[in-house]
């Protein structure tokens, strides 16, 4: 494995675990890049024409798509993570409503006679 490691440049710890960052020196990687200099890239290549113009625009279109997706679905999971407390909620309020009604109940109601 640390030869595939190290043949590949790629961070054994990545290799064994999956977890961290595949290539720690990779300058393509976003968190080291330079968002001015990406745009500069992307607009060069959307200028072009042609094969490589129209994938990149593709892929752009794919991944906005994808980021907003996952941007409403965070929002949605909120809002399902609060209707439950709201649920939880109005559940204690309907428990405590049959106590009151079943003692309401009993209290009014006549009692049944036995023969």
């Amino acid at each position: 494995m640390g030869r595939i490691a190290h043949a590949t440049q790629i961070d054994f710890e990545w290799l064994l675990t999956g977890e961290g960052r595949m290539r720690p020196n990779d300058e393509t990687e976003l968190s080291g890049c330079n968002h001015r200099e990406l745009l500069e890239m992307v607009s060069k290549v959307l200028s072009s024409g042609g094969e490589h113009a129209h994938a990149l625009a593709e892929n752009i279109r794919m991944h906005y798509r994808a980021v907003s997706v996952e941007e409403e679905l965070r929002g949605l999971e909120q809002e399902v993570v609060s209707m439950r407390a709201e649920q939880l909620k109005l559940k204690g309020v309907i428990r405590a409503m049959e106590k009151q009604f079943s003692s309401l109940r009993s209290d009014y109601l006549p009692k049944p006679k036995h023969h």
